[in-house]
């Protein structure tokens, strides 16, 4: 589980508002609607609880990452954050690249506002605190520690109740909605 807290503006959860987590080989680890794993415990603190099986696309040789992104709108799309784990190897060769550059093309205004910045602004990297915790299993509901009958129940949904594409709810074993 990547457990992440942090100071918000929000008072509610987009109703649409979706996460993924992505390993380093690019592919989806994880995937839904932020509801589920997001707590406005009020005072401008949210706390994000998300669970997901670091498997072996997060390690290539010395390099360790995967990243979270978080979107304001259903099928990832308005990011509103995301959150980069990576070990110290894996920054310092990014940061030794001449290209692409290793900057975010944004500043943060804060209360949700960011600025384009096209010349780049110097990642900021920090330390985490990281937990080994045994598998339970490849990642299913926590609940059942079965895969969900409906693979797009997490899914944001169209007017006509189908589920909106992009989706991939799902992952480990499970069969992920529009692959």
């Amino acid at each position: 589980v990547l457990k992440i807290e942090g100071t918000t503006t929000l008072s509610a959860v987009p109703p649409h508002a979706t996460y993924r987590v992505y390993t380093l080989q690019g592919h989806n680890s994880a995937t839904g609607t932020l509801a589920s794993v997001l707590s406005l415990p009020g005072g401008g603190v949210f706390q994000m609880a998300v669970p997901f099986v670091l498997s072996s696309e997060s390690f290539d040789g010395a390099d360790f990452e995967f990243g979270l992104d978080v979107f304001q709108d259903a099928g990832g799309s308005n990011e509103a954050m995301c959150v980069e784990v990576a070990n110290p190897h894996y920054v310092a060769e990014q940061a030794a690249k001449p290209s692409p550059p290793f900057v975010t093309y944004c500043s943060d205004q804060g209360g949700g506002h960011f600025e384009y910045r096209p010349q780049g602004v110097k990642e900021v990297a920090s330390a985490v605190k990281m937990e080994y915790a045994p598998a339970q299993g490849r990642f299913r509901s926590s609940a059942t520690r079965s895969c969900p009958a409906d693979p797009c129940s997490c899914c944001p949904k169209n007017p006509d109740g189908s589920p909106q594409c992009p989706c991939l709810c799902g992952g480990g074993d499970c069969v992920r909605c529009c692959q």
